[in-house]
């Protein structure tokens, strides 16, 4: 097969002409933030930490440093492990290569990040961030599923009074993404080797890697981009 760098294919996101013209920019994550899709994810990481009442996090593959800056500003110390340069991270590492020595923050993050790599890796990811942090790892990570959400309120000035919130999502058994060989090999960060609700990879699977490494699922929900499903481990 030619590969032809003009076009995308299968499940590519983007061309890889254009994944270059977003990489020659400096920052391929610029205002992700003014997204409706990705706008109450980033919301639930930032309110989910504030209520555990911590005081430093960890965050890998931090893109824009939206929610770190905003963090920072509430009095936590709150530092990224990227190996994008351009993020500006705290630590300049790939996560692979990475040998945290001692628990070190009190929360360890991933939002998006971990199924950039193949599911073989992805007990000793985890296992990783475990090792980082003293009590929690708060992942997210992409459950392709449908579904539908309802919601019914009745408000007054600024106040909600919520009468009903109920959301139903279920797996799709799709067949795992498909991408050129090329195409994985030159943009890894691009592709998604796996995710929750395909063909092999129920949430299941992934709940009983937490359970071979002793992590307690404290928290599981949904963003209202259902896509975006977080799990809130403690050890």
């Amino acid at each position: 097969m030619t590969y032809d760098r003009s076009i995308r294919m299968f499940d590519e996101a983007h061309a890889p002409a254009k994944l270059d013209q977003l990489r020659a920019k400096g920052n391929m994550h610029r205002g992700k933030f003014l997204s409706k899709d990705l706008f109450h994810s980033y919301y639930l990481q930032m309110k989910t930490i504030f209520d555990l009442s911590v005081d430093s996090v960890l965050e890998v593959g931090p893109g824009e440093q939206f929610v770190a800056d905003y963090m920072r500003t509430l009095g936590i110390t709150y530092d990224t492990l990227d190996s994008d340069q351009a993020s500006s991270p705290t630590i300049l590492s790939d996560l692979r290569d990475w040998l945290p020595t001692e628990p070190r923050w009190d929360v360890v993050s991933a939002f998006q990040v971990l199924e950039h790599m193949p599911f073989a890796e992805f007990e000793d990811n985890i296992d990783k961030l475990a090792s980082a942090s003293k009590k929690y790892v708060f992942i997210s990570l992409p459950y392709h599923c449908f579904g539908m959400r309802v919601k019914l309120f009745t408000s007054l000035g600024q106040r909600k009074r919520y009468l009903m919130d109920f959301g139903l999502h279920l797996p799709t058994f799709f067949k795992n993404r498909r991408y050129r060989k090329e195409y994985m090999d030159e943009f890894p960060f691009a592709v998604h080797f796996w995710e929750l609700g395909r063909k092999t990879f129920s949430k299941r699977r992934a709940e009983r890697v937490f359970e071979n490494l002793q992590l307690k699922i404290r928290s599981k929900f949904h963003s209202e981009n259902p896509y975006h499903y977080f799990y809130l481990l403690e050890k």
